[in-house]
């Protein structure tokens, strides 16, 4: 093998793109890398000034005419490639070097480019670890800061319990502490966000879930004039839920409901048991 097909064997093996540019900034050749890089083929670009890979940045032409002018090379430029097949840019970082003939002045320059698409992702990514990792701190402090009116909440409420006389309010009250034990769980898992939860499946009541929450919401219905309407299947057995997670998805349903029905509207609550589902709500 002569000197000139190893050379180009190198030229085309190299993972880089590899651009040969004239005095006049046109393209003269490129390799198999640089045409995948920007999704065009050498004879496509062949002839064409080298910008249109790298359009609207004068800093980056006026690099390349200074190395034609004084030999200097340059290199970890970082810029913009352009891929004129889908209009997109990504991120390079580019070396420009000279090509010299035996009396050292410059007849061509050469640019090494190198894709830096999945370098930026994973410096996104590591940025995006740094924040949860920050984000963990915080929830942690806000969840201790939580946590300890939540348990002199939960222990008043139930002294008051034990005093009061009154059925419907003893009634509020047990909503009260329940609601305490309930948040007191949810800071708990955001303690552990970052860890899989396993759910704490048991049988559950829907119907009492339910009327849990409607002694809650039932008020900030009222005040758009609107009435709640259960319509309950009294043969509905209890089901296998996580009773703390099912609460928050009814909670959620139940108050955007509130939000979208116009004044003097009417919620309806349904639960039924069908032959395609064993539970329906």
């Amino acid at each position: 093998m002569g000197d000139e097909d190893l050379y180009g064997n190198i030229f085309s093996s190299l993972i880089d793109g590899i651009v040969v540019v004239s005095r006049g900034l046109g393209i003269i050749r490129g390799n198999p890398a640089a045409e995948e890089m920007f999704r065009e083929s050498l004879e496509s670009f062949r002839g064409k000034r080298i910008d249109i890979f790298f359009p609207r940045q004068p800093a980056v032409l006026e690099k390349m005419d200074r190395v034609f002018n004084t030999g200097v090379s340059y290199r970890d430029l970082e810029c913009l490639g352009f891929r004129k097949s889908n209009r997109t840019t990504f991120p390079v970082n580019i070396a420009i070097s000279p090509v010299s003939d035996a009396e050292n002045r410059v007849q061509s320059i050469v640019l090494l480019v190198k894709d830096m698409s999945l370098l930026k992702e994973l410096q996104e990514t590591s940025r995006q670890m740094d924040r949860m990792a920050s984000l963990g701190v915080l929830v942690m402090g806000m969840a201790h800061e939580i946590k300890n009116p939540l348990v002199s909440i939960g222990g008043s409420a139930q002294l008051l319990c034990k005093e009061l006389a009154s059925p419907e309010q003893k009634k509020y009250l047990e909503i009260v502490i329940s609601e305490a034990n309930r948040i007191n769980r949810m800071v708990d898992r955001m303690l552990d966000f970052t860890r899989s939860q396993k759910l704490s499946v048991k049988k559950t009541n829907i119907h009492k879930v339910l009327e849990d929450i409607l002694i809650l919401e039932k008020k900030s219905l009222a005040r758009k004039g609107g009435r709640f309407v259960q319509i309950y299947d009294p043969s509905l057995p209890p089901i296998e839920a996580d009773e703390d997670q099912i609460k928050q998805v009814f909670i959620n349903l139940i108050q955007n409901a509130i939000d979208a029905i116009p004044k003097e509207g009417e919620i309806r609550l349904v639960t039924r048991i069908n032959t395609d589902h064993p539970v329906k709500i």
